[in-house]
């Protein structure tokens, strides 16, 4: 949005200098802040720093994007689902990954599908029954330092069964899957 733009719309409301000047500013400093960009052909959510960064958080939906940037984590994508496209896959292919998932049914149905499809290097789940999006910094922070690193070469490039890797990942006692 331009100056001449912000001074229009401004001048509508009979402000004095002072407080034209704050309100001003304030415009200037909600337009500063970062957005999502937009990720490839389905459109999918990122944080600005996706294409920069050696290392992505591979997250549920648009939602999660938005509350990792309120706490300045920029390198982030959103799936959009438990269908991974080839794109992400392909995407994906050199970096460091983190899948940052929900502590639910649909948590764990993504997992399963990115454990099928793609290397990851790392799972951390929020809490039993709770979304990514809802989590507050400290509640974040403590999920994302209790990563789980990925035995990737034996389920990804073998496919064993999902069953079989969580076993030897000692994952199932984690996500209470039965053994």
């Amino acid at each position: 949005m331009s100056d001449d733009r912000i001074n229009e719309i401004l001048s509508k409301f009979n402000l004095d200098d002072q407080n034209n000047s704050k309100l001003k500013n304030m415009v200037y400093n909600e337009l500063k802040k970062k957005k999502p960009i937009i990720f490839g052909k389905n459109e999918l959510s990122a944080g600005p720093d996706v294409y920069n960064s050696n290392q992505i958080i591979l997250v549920e939906g648009r939602s999660d994007v938005i509350n990792l940037m309120r706490m300045d984590i920029n390198n982030t994508l959103s799936l959009g689902g438990t269908n991974i496209s080839e794109e992400v896959i392909k995407f994906c292919e050199n970096k460091e990954i983190i899948a940052l998932l929900d502590g639910d049914r649909g948590g764990d149905a993504i997992l399963k599908e990115l454990l099928i499809k793609m290397k990851i290097d790392y799972v951390s789940r929020a809490p039993s029954n709770k979304e990514i999006e809802h989590l507050d910094l400290d509640i974040l922070k403590k999920v994302i330092e209790n990563k789980t690193k990925v035995i990737k070469s034996e389920f990804y490039e073998n496919k064993i069964s999902l069953l079989e890797f969580l076993k030897k990942n000692q994952l199932t006692r984690k996500y209470k899957l039965k053994r």
